[in-house]
């Protein structure tokens, strides 16, 4: 499964070898990234606000959002 998981600061601490896969960059590369720099261009707007939600209220959120560049649909849990 892929998966990245983020810090307070919405950047990437971990990174499954199946989201380097999909995003098409090594895990490395991942790492240290925020979201906004990971994912694609467009379309990772309700991802991001999850991800402050999520930092803002101290609890985890769910939130899933379809993108085109990709042709999936990527959620946060």
């Amino acid at each position: 499964e892929a998966f990245l998981a983020l810090d307070a600061d919405e950047r990437v601490r971990s990174a499954s070898e199946a989201a380097a896969a999909l995003l098409q960059r090594p895990t490395a590369g991942l790492l240290g990234g925020s979201l906004v720099e990971v994912l694609p261009p467009v379309g990772y707007g309700a991802l991001a606000r999850a991800a402050r939600e999520a930092r803002a209220a101290g609890r985890p959120v769910e939130a899933e959002e379809l993108l085109p560049a990709l042709d999936r649909t990527i959620a946060i849990h």
